[in-house]
């Protein structure tokens, strides 16, 4: 019931549909791993696959599997990461697949905090055993991906991965010369040079146009 409350679709549906569209996926899968508990856990998790074909569940983790395969990625593994963040069994296999390959990218130019045994490792092996211990990773936005390269080019070093949103807009804030989000941010006074206040003006373009929280004064 709170799960049809939160996505009234569910009422419509018969349950011959929402069984239909459960059991095939983990009859599917269960050789690499799922379970009826397991898959249960998710699916309460994310409402939004009670309703979704067995056979697009299917595909989002198959296609992920094999593209990802290269870098050690098995389809086994791949669901150990979908069933910590179920958003993974739902989500576009090519959003999965950029924002992995930008994580690769952001660990290429050091871009991301590693530790120093990992150094000698081949990014793409690490990028996946970063995903593995931050599944969300794999789900950002666009925009939260944007913000955590923002960050990294605006300290001049790399930044933890498992940083949040919330966090990653405090230090951007800190790092374009304003302390508190809660406070608003001053216009630029009238008559001032501009280049004496890149980052108010970076911080308040910002905010103008929805990519961080705060206010303008």
């Amino acid at each position: 019931m709170r799960q049809a409350l939160t996505f009234p679709v569910l009422f419509k549906l018969p349950p011959a549909t929402l069984i239909s569209n459960f059991d095939p996926v983990v009859q599917y899968f269960e050789a690499d791993g799922l379970t009826r508990s397991k898959y249960l856990r998710v699916v309460q998790s994310n409402a939004r696959l009670w309703a979704t074909r067995p056979e697009t569940v299917i595909s989002n983790i198959n296609e992920v599997a094999t593209a990802l395969a290269s870098t050690g990625l098995t389809r086994r593994n791949y669901l150990t990461l979908a069933c910590k963040r179920p958003a993974l069994f739902a989500s576009n296999p090519k959003t999965i697949m950029t924002n992995f390959h930008r994580l690769n990218s952001a660990l290429g130019r050091t871009m991301i905090e590693i530790q120093p045994h990992q150094a000698s490792e081949k990014s793409s092996r690490l990028a996946l055993d970063i995903v593995s211990r931050n599944p969300n990773l794999l789900t950002l936005s666009e925009t939260d991906i944007y913000l955590r390269e923002l960050l990294a080019t605006l300290q001049g070093t790399s930044f933890k991965a498992s940083r949040n949103k919330s966090e990653i807009e405090k230090r951007i804030a800190n790092a374009l010369g304003h302390d508190n989000l809660n406070d608003p941010v001053p216009p630029i006074p009238d008559g001032m040079a501009l280049d004496s206040f890149t980052g108010r003006l970076l911080l308040r373009a910002l905010i103008h146009e929805g990519l961080i929280r705060g206010r303008l004064k």
